[in-house]
């Protein structure tokens, strides 16, 4: 009796008395194999082109993709909108990465049925009902969530629901009440209309007046009142010397009696001033706005004797101006606003300062603080300056080819720092700079747990690039005749069909061609049992500057060796 399959999983089912001596085999094949990829397989299904994508079970225990319980799915192509993911419609749990290129979701269904979309870069468990793809989960009693985010509604949270049930802040400020004020910095408020109450008057110090009516406010700015008609009387103010006093009563109170009004056509009255000192006298004003009969200090027949210069005049009755030749004798010191020379020519010694304005010829000497030039490549030929004192920036046209050698680089060639290969499913080195262009990467015994292919790929800032590599790598068996070549999109394999106990060492050189273009080769022993060549190429999104070791699975673990990277 043949062997048949179960309905979903596709497990061999041996007819009764067949496969004598071999069932062991087959139910080993089942349970290892089958089995286990059904509760913990990782299947990598990727889009090779723009379109849907199929995968399918067989009748057969053999390894499928579309047994493994999670598929992480990738594309070698950039994605330009939705695609399919079609399952079998085998009953089935899936739990489902999206990790393609393009930033496209993609939808998870039967050929037949309908299905769940997966948003780029999420990860959703699903479940095969046996006609449709639907969620495993949509409820949960309670849930705890550190980072919330919601990708998309049907329609906006109701404020009942926590929301502001709107999908534009115009309309979710209506709805929650706010008025226009709540749209407005705290350092700068408008407020048109209406009225404000309940505040303290603000303070003289803080700008304001200190007082709510308009009487106190001016007694608090010591401001005379601007108002009346009657504002008439004598005002008698004795200022001697810088001292001014008033000796008529005038008081804040009672300044409308004695002031003229600042307002209207009837601020007349007498102001008498008396000024002592500089013998300048005006007691007969009798408007502010018309000073015809204005006894003024600015007319030269009401000024008697000769104003000093320390008390705003000239110290002369002489219209020459005083600082002619036969108004001044002796020399003006530098403090009067003189040279505190004689002569034409300036010494050291009577200045204390110079600048441009007080030179109008000749240069200034180079052992006087100067340039000793009038022109710009005069004084850099004086001050002893070379041609690259005018570059901005020096590059390899200014300096000759036979003076560059390895011995005056900075750094002409570096090593990095190793790093241990002893954990973790990926072991990273980043930090590599914008400007190496040659990139050896060192193995050194490295091992791991399992079987899967050893591989190296490389990022920049975006992150390691897992997909659109084009890399080849071939194997000699160790004593044997036997050689092989595979082909990887994923990185550059340097160890296949690996083993726990084998250690692997050897080099990868990766040289950039032009761009963001790398090309990589090298070879690896595969202790006790194979010599692998390796090479291929990878452009990248931008500058390098990180690199991975890592498995195929992506879930055997390091457990020996160390890797490094030596760049120029």
């Amino acid at each position: 009796m043949a062997s048949t399959y179960s309905t979903n999983l596709k497990i061999e089912l041996i007819g009764t008395g067949d496969q004598v001596g071999s069932w062991g085999t087959t139910t080993n094949v089942n349970l290892g194999t089958a089995l286990e990829e059904a509760i913990i397989g990782y299947g990598t299904p990727q889009f090779t082109n723009d379109a849907n994508l199929t995968i399918s079970l067989a009748s057969s225990n053999a390894s499928q993709t579309a047994r493994k319980i999670f598929l992480y799915v990738t594309s070698t192509v950039s994605l330009t909108a939705q695609r399919d993911l079609i399952v079998p419609t085998n009953e089935k749990t899936f739990i489902v990465h999206n990790n393609t290129t393009g930033s496209q979701a993609i939808q998870v269904k039967t050929s037949a049925g309908t299905g769940i979309v997966v948003p780029s870069g999420k990860k959703m468990l699903l479940y095969v009902n046996g006609t449709n793809v639907i969620e495993q989960v949509d409820y949960v009693t309670t849930l705890g969530v550190g980072t919330l985010n919601i990708t998309s509604l049907a329609s906006p949270l109701p404020i009942a629901s926590g929301g502001t049930g709107a999908s534009t802040a115009s309309n979710a400020r209506t709805n929650l009440g706010l008025g226009s004020i709540a749209t407005q910095a705290s350092n700068n408020v408008s407020i048109t209309g209406g009225s404000i109450s309940g505040i303290t008057d603000l303070a003289v110090a803080d700008g304001g007046t200190g007082a709510s009516d308009a009487g106190t406010a001016r007694n608090n700015l010591d401001v005379p009142s601007k108002t009346g008609s009657g504002a008439t009387g004598t005002w008698n103010i004795s200022i001697t010397g810088n001292a001014a006093t008033v000796t008529n009563g005038v008081t804040t109170g009672n300044i409308g009696t004695y002031a003229p009004g600042l307002t209207g056509s009837g601020a007349s009255g007498t102001w008498g001033i008396n000024i002592s000192g500089n013998a300048a006298t005006a007691t007969s004003a009798t408007t502010a706005t018309t000073a015809t009969t204005a006894t003024t200090a600015t007319t030269a027949n009401n000024v008697s004797g000769i104003v000093a210069i320390a008390n705003g005049g000239t110290g002369t009755n002489s219209t020459t101006f005083a600082n002619l030749q036969s108004n001044v004798s002796g020399v003006l010191p530098i403090a009067n606003g003189g040279t505190g020379s004689s002569t034409a020519t300036f010494s050291g010694a009577n200045l204390t300062s110079l600048n441009a304005s007080s030179i109008s010829s000749g240069t200034l000497a180079l052992d006087r603080g100067g340039t000793g030039a009038g022109d710009a490549s005069s004084a850099r030929t004086n001050l002893g300056l070379g041609s690259l004192a005018t570059l901005s920036s020096v590059g390899t046209s200014q300096i000759d080819n036979s003076a560059v050698t390895p011995g005056k680089l900075s750094q002409p060639f570096t090593t990095g720092t190793a790093a241990a290969t002893t954990s973790g499913t990926s072991v990273d080195i980043t930090g590599i700079p914008s400007w190496a262009r040659k990139i050896t990467v060192i193995l050194n015994a490295v091992s791991t747990n399992g079987s899967s292919d050893l591989l190296i790929q490389i990022g920049d800032s975006g992150g390691i690039e897992t997909t659109g590599y084009a890399t080849t790598l071939t194997w000699c068996v160790f004593n044997t005749n036997l050689q092989s070549t595979a082909l990887f999109t994923s990185g550059w394999a340097v160890a296949i069909q690996n083993n726990a106990s084998y250690l692997v060492s050897g080099l990868l050189t990766l040289c950039n061609v032009s761009g963001d273009v790398w090309i990589g080769s090298g070879s690896c022993n595969q202790q006790t049992i194979a010599m692998n060549t390796f090479a291929g190429s990878k452009t990248l999104s931008t500058t390098l500057d990180r690199i991975r070791i890592t498995t195929a699975n992506g879930t055997d673990t390091f457990d020996s060796g160390s890797i490094n990277i030596m760049y120029q």
